[in-house]
């Protein structure tokens, strides 16, 4: 495919319709949103809301830093912003959270009765 495109090596790899190398996003992208009509969108709107979209989708942020091309973590915090219903969300897994494994289940119970001693006496809390 590479070598249609550039058969004696040289010249772009990538080119328009018309044979011409490809001027990246700005060349087309703003004439685009003024003939759709959109107003106040730009093309980091589009990679602001890649980024949130594949966070509320699971996705862990390092692959999100990876995908974005960013170097830091901070900076794909920056671009990722969860919708209000998806932390209120999260939240709420709390609800259904019960310790799956035996060993988690016999440490929580061990922390409860050693904070219900005092000595060897038990105290009722009430």
């Amino acid at each position: 495919m590479l070598a249609q495109r550039s058969p004696n090596e040289t010249g772009p790899v990538f080119v328009n319709l018309k044979g011409e190398k490809l001027q990246g996003y700005k060349h087309w992208f703003d004439q685009a949103v003024a003939d759709a009509r959109i107003a106040d969108f730009t093309w980091y709107c589009m990679r602001h809301t890649f980024a949130s979209r594949l966070v509320m989708a699971g996705v862990d942020i390092r692959t999100v830093a990876e995908l974005m091309g960013h170097k830091t973590i901070q900076m794909t915090m920056r671009y990722a912003h969860l919708a209000p219903e998806h932390n209120l969300a999260a939240v709420e897994r709390l609800s259904l959270f019960t310790p799956s494994d035996s060993s988690e289940a016999t440490a929580t119970k061990a922390a409860t009765d050693s904070r219900n001693r005092i000595g060897d006496h038990v105290v009722t809390v009430q």
